[in-house]
Parts: C-alpha cells; structure tokens; sequence
C-alpha cells in the first residue's frame, strides 16, 4: 500500500488524471504495484511496451490505452531511460530480445 501511495505522490498531474478516468478493469491492483516487474518497469509501461515494439505512434498507444498522447509519451520516455537505449527502434529490439514484447 506504501509503494501505490507513495507512486501517486510521484505521478504528473496529467497522469494521476488519466489513471483516475482509467475503466476500473483497466486499473492495476495494489498486489501487482507491489511485484517486483523485469528491468524496473511499472506494470503500466509493461502495458506500452508491447506497443511500442508494434511500431504504435504516441497517439495510437494513447488511443489503445485510453490514456492522454503526452502520458503515453512520458511513459516512452520512461522505458527508454529505465533500459537504458535512446531509441523506439533499440527499445523495440531489447524487448523481443528479453521476451518482453
């Protein structure tokens, strides 16, 4: 419960807001916030992830996801500097190399 309450704190505004109008299927449970997730990733950039590799725009992830395209952006951003690669392409390939994607 500490780790989701202190994750809320840390989130932009513009992301609180959209997990807040997230369907309630779509919302991650406390247990899940709480597992360990492979390489530092948070279950909802698992959820990107995928996309990204299907060559998805910032807009489509957005739209697949019902989030905003700014958060689906901060979320690339986030993998990006997590795994350490500067590039959709090279995040891509890490991905289906780690079975991630």
């Amino acid at each position: 419960w500490e780790a989701a309450w202190n994750a809320g704190w840390t989130m932009p505004h513009e992301q609180v807001i959209d997990y807040a109008l997230e369907p309630a299927a779509n919302l991650v449970s406390p247990a899940a916030l709480a597992a360990p997730t492979p390489h530092g990733l948070s279950p909802r950039e698992l959820e990107v992830l995928p996309l990204l590799v299907e060559g998805k725009s910032n807009q489509e992830i957005a739209a697949a996801l019902f989030i905003s395209p700014h958060t689906a952006a901060n979320h690339v951003a986030n993998i990006m500097n997590k795994v350490g690669l500067d590039s959709r392409t090279a995040v891509a390939t890490w991905a289906v190399r780690q079975n991630l994607g």
